[in-house]
């Protein structure tokens, strides 16, 4: 993931603290949340790499086993390859077939045909035949994400709040959550307008992406307005900022997680994603030390 990097930047310059919660999020997790019920996936956006065999998966795998090694040893993926184009039913059927038996879920990329070239408009078909296509990963699906273009700006909200509804309309509540990542800096820039946007998604039970990138701080708005937690997390290697991130994180979700947080959904992106093994046991590892 790019967004949120600039070459030019220090790592060792940037405050890499974590931003107390917004206001919605203490009001989402006492009327939401369930302390009882706590669920926790650490996972890619990708399934294989040939550079993950002998560490992730077992020496020899065949490239059209790496999604049913995938399952076996991480139980979430952040699914992009819907990003790029409306799967037809019998590849949704095949993903699920290779993760069956295993406690795997996926996270659909709504495609960008309806975020980033209609921008949302006229687009309420499309995202019924969406859902109703991804909806073949019967209990193996997990939330599914709205991603906004970068140049996607606040004047645009009605057509977005009408493309949501369009997508929460069309299931059965409590089949799965829908999400919305939000980028462009205006969205941020003016505090009451956010405010708004965070009650209005919180009325509708839909999530907001949390994106931790390096220079771009301040898409890390800790506003959760559904008792689930989406992260974007965008590491930099073994930079040794990452691992007081990673901490930050736990300590934050622990917290979370006894006011009612029900789901983390932790999604780890590297530039480079030979790292990603390594990284997800550093994840791991961290989340167990703080009881996450």
């Amino acid at each position: 993931m790019h967004f949120g990097r600039d070459s030019s930047t220090e790592l060792g310059d940037i405050d890499f603290t974590l931003p107390p919660d917004h206001p919605v999020t203490s009001d989402t997790l006492q009327r939401k949340g369930d302390p009882s019920n706590f669920d926790l996936r650490i996972g890619s956006s990708l399934w294989g790499r040939k550079e993950w065999i002998g560490t992730l998966f077992p020496e020899k795998t065949s490239e059209k086993n790496f999604l049913t090694e995938y399952a076996r040893k991480v139980n979430y993926i952040e699914l992009n390859a819907t990003f790029y184009g409306m799967p037809p039913r019998s590849r949704i059927d095949g993903w699920y077939e290779k993760a069956a038996g295993r406690d795997f879920i996926f996270a659909p990329k709504i495609p960008r045909s309806i975020t980033h070239i209609l921008r949302f408009k006229n687009t309420g078909e499309r995202i019924r035949e969406f859902l109703d296509v991804v909806s073949g990963l019967k209990e193996k699906l997990g939330p599914v994400f709205f991603q906004c273009n970068d140049n996607f700006r606040p004047d645009q909200y009605p057509l977005l709040i009408e493309a949501l509804d369009n997508a929460t309309s069309s299931y059965k509540t409590g089949t799965f959550t829908v999400f919305v990542e939000l980028r462009h800096e205006e969205w941020f820039a003016d505090p009451e307008f956010f405010d708004r946007v965070a009650t209005d998604l919180a009325a509708r039970n839909i999530g907001l992406v949390l994106n931790d990138t390096p220079v771009r701080r301040d898409v890390l708005h800790m506003a959760l307005t559904v008792p689930k937690l989406f992260v974007r997390f965008n590491g930099n290697g073994d930079h040794p900022a990452d691992e007081n991130r990673i901490r930050n994180w736990a300590k934050r979700i622990a917290r979370w997680k006894a006011q009612g947080l029900t789901n983390v959904y932790f999604t780890i992106h590297q530039e480079d994603i030979e790292t990603f093994p390594v990284s997800l046991e550093r994840v791991r590892a961290i989340f167990a030390e703080h009881s996450v």
